[in-house]
């Protein structure tokens, strides 16, 4: 049966609370500068909002990525985990939150339990497990158990006097003893928990995992908020001496959330830096309350990629990971699928894979595609429901949308999936009305064309990027697209191709019959408190015509006009897609966020539009509770103009609703009613809802893999 599995890990993107800044966390392989690189992730404060606070004070704590729950529908026991951090110290949290039975609203004025202040009372000395990886295996984080290497990373001098190096790490363990306020040198904290932004906590078998800032990954026990361990990445070795400087400048490290799997024969976490680095790491976690001391801990570091042994030509193609790393199984066995990011030295977009168990890259696949380019987070599908990866689709910071064929026996064969002889073709490539390239950020999503006598695949996906000052201006036009991949496997040329708005051809690599269908704004009000959009309903033109090669799937019709797809371009300056689009049961589920920035603050609104995934137009039913009456019905549409007749109206369901503050990528918990709630963490720390339709499975939807 084919069916969809909803996995919305928060890819880099940032809110209101975390607006760009740079990516000054350092491996052991790049120097701690940013002077040089092609992109901006320049500094921008993360909130001005927020006072400065004195030194053991933690000012108002604010949410930058998305929630976890520790179930998927409604039931007693259900709990909602939150990341949190505070600007004025950068000191970091993860709360729990008992959810209401009947309402399913969290009870945030009594949390269960703070991580933080579980982790202030342990002794930074016998009460943590912590390690970390020497290059070769896993070691304690521990001065004795380090490298030289590492050494030298905490203090230069250390072979001369190796008090100040030691000092160090045990800072980092905890230990607040050398701190100035306690008549030291090094920097004080408010709590010992570093500052989660862009990570989000991922609950798996009673345990939650979540990268820090303070360079650690922390795995707490989700009962009650216990650090079980934590993981201090090599790859992040270089800037953990700043951690401890009074003059200490935020800067990201573990800035990523961990993808985790279970393969049959263990449980495995791979997890990226997103702005901290160039590089991840993989833990076995099948067993965490097994574990008992940091020799045992060490030996569940499997790897960290790249590995100082590595050809020259694969470090030279990796960039800051803000790839969510995708655990699949494959043909090769289990992998890790993960983009290169952003700001390579080859400034490529290239597609990485690695053996799961040794962190050897068996697949490094190259677009070609450079200039200061890099791969954003793949969707990894299965389509013949035998649980191996068949395809991944990736977009770019040039606008291609990238189609990646895994479906051979060997690494060694896989490949782009469409070529012009021997040059990569995408099978899109995003403009906007001035022939600009739309960057792609986000991770696309997929599903199979929606009427069951097409072939192919509907790839729906997101332009934009927020990444650093620039950003904070750019009006440039921006665009949800759903675009059809109809091409054979057996013929590399069946692309779309450049988009051209107002081209005779509009696809460059198809007839001028073939063109996208344009969905509209038709009404943007406020009505009853609430901001609402609604799009237009027109229908796309799927007409296809016999290839004519023997044995493949019709081609989009080179004689009648017809469409390839849908697109629909945002009308508001500086909307922009920056979280994953989902497609469930139909519908396309896409946030569009508003950056803004004053004098004093960094922040902006979100738009959630639920729109008809086939058509790209709205859809035919209310989806969201509009009314707050606890139900979805005919209540839940509001007046627009009617396009078909100008002058009348029509009531129509909403397409998009407004909220005043840059939100997160929901998640959902399952009600009773059948309906749904999705769940946004606002950049203020607040926690927004809307109550929407349950989703029918089973339609026309495989999985992800991830």
């Amino acid at each position: 049966m084919l069916f969809a599995v909803i996995s919305a890990l928060a890819t880099p993107a940032a809110t209101s609370a975390d607006a760009p800044m740079s990516a000054a966390g350092t491996t052991v392989a790049d120097a701690t500068s940013q002077s040089g690189l092609c992109l901006d992730i320049s500094n921008v404060p993360l909130n001005t909002q927020l006072p400065e606070a004195p030194a053991g004070v933690i000012a108002g704590m604010v949410s930058g990525s998305a929630i976890s729950f520790n179930v998927e529908a409604l039931q007693a026991g259900a709990v909602m985990y939150q990341a949190q951090y505070s600007t004025g110290s950068w000191a970091g949290d993860v709360k729990a939150f008992p959810i209401d039975q009947s309402t399913g609203a969290a009870l945030r004025d009594t949390p269960l339990w703070s991580a933080a202040g579980r982790l202030d009372e342990r002794n930074w000395n016998t009460g943590r497990l912590i390690v970390t990886y020497d290059g070769v295996e896993g070691v304690p984080f521990r001065f004795s158990d380090l490298t030289e290497e590492q050494k030298s990373a905490l203090d230069p001098d250390w072979t001369t006097n190796d008090a100040i190096a030691a000092g160090r790490l045990k800072h980092l363990r905890g230990d607040q003893s050398k701190e100035i306020a306690n008549g030291g040198s090094f920097r004080n904290r408010a709590s010992l928990m570093g500052d989660i932004v862009h990570s989000s906590p991922v609950y798996q078998n009673g345990v939650l995992y979540v990268g820090g800032n303070d360079g650690m990954l922390h795995a707490l026990d989700a009962s009650n908020g216990e650090e079980l361990f934590a993981y201090v990445p090599n790859l992040v070795f270089q800037g953990l001496r700043d951690l401890t400087s009074p003059s200490y400048e935020h800067r990201y490290f573990v800035d990523l959330t961990p993808a985790i799997r279970e393969t049959g024969s263990g449980i495995y976490l791979a997890g990226g830096l997103g702005r901290g680095g160039k590089g991840l790491y993989c833990l076995d976690i099948s067993d965490p309350f097994t574990v008992h001391s940091e020799a045992g801990l060490a030996e569940n570091v499997l790897w960290e990629y790249p590995r100082i042994s590595i050809p020259e030509t694969e470090r030279l193609d990796m960039g800051y990971t803000y790839s969510t790393p995708s655990i699949v199984n494959s043909n090769e066995g289990w992998v890790v699928i993960f983009g290169n990011g952003y700001c390579s030295p080859n400034e490529k977009a290239v597609l990485f894979v690695l053996d799961l168990l040794t962190g050897s890259c068996i697949a490094r696949i190259d677009t070609g595609a450079g200039g200061c380019n890099g791969l954003s987070t793949p969707a990894v599908v299965d389509i013949n429901n035998d649980a191996k990866a068949d395809y991944a689709y990736a977009g770019d910071l040039k606008g291609n949308l990238w189609k990646f064929d895994l479906t051979a026996s060997e690494a060694s064969n896989w490949d782009v999936a469409y070529s012009e002889g021997v040059e990569p073709k995408p099978l899109f490539q995003a403009g906007d009305e001035n022939g600009n390239p739309q960057p792609i950020t986000t991770r696309p999503d997929v599903m199979f064309h929606c009427f069951g006598s097409m072939p192919g695949y509907i790839v729906v996906f997101g332009t934009g990027k927020y990444l650093g000052s620039t950003d904070l201006t750019d009006s440039s036009t921006q665009t949800i697209y759903g675009v059809w991949d109809y091409g054979d496997d057996d013929d590399d040329s069946e692309y779309l191709g450049r988009f051209e708005r107002g081209a005779a051809r509009q696809l460059s690599n198809q007839p001028d019959t073939v063109g996208l269908l344009e969905q509209m704004e038709v009404y943007y009000e406020r009505l009853e408190g609430l901001h609402s959009r609604v799009l237009s309903d027109f229908n796309p033109d799927w007409v296809v015509a016999r290839d004519e090669d023997a044995g493949e799937e019709p081609n989009p019709s080179a004689s009648v006009r017809n469409h390839a797809g849908w697109f629909f371009d945002f009308p508001l300056p500086k909307e922009r897609v920056i979280r994953d689009p989902r497609v469930s049961d139909g519908k396309a589920i896409v946030i569009s966020t508003l950056p803004k920035r004053t004098p004093n603050a960094a922040g902006g609104d979100s738009i959630v539009h639920q729109i008809n995934a086939c058509t790209g137009g709205r859809l035919s039913s209310p989806q969201i509770d509009i009314t707050g009456e606890g139900m979805i019905d005919g209540q839940d549409r509001i007046e627009v103009p009617d396009c078909d007749y100008p002058g009348e109206t029509i009531r129509a369901a909403p397409t998009g609703i407004l909220f005043p503050s840059m939100v997160s990528s929901p998640r959902i918990l399952h009600m009773p009613d059948g309906t749904k709630i999705d769940y946004f963490s606002s950049a203020d720390g607040d926690i927004l809802t809307l109550k929407t339709k349950g989703e029918t499975q089973g339609f026309y939807y495989w999985r992800h893999l991830d």
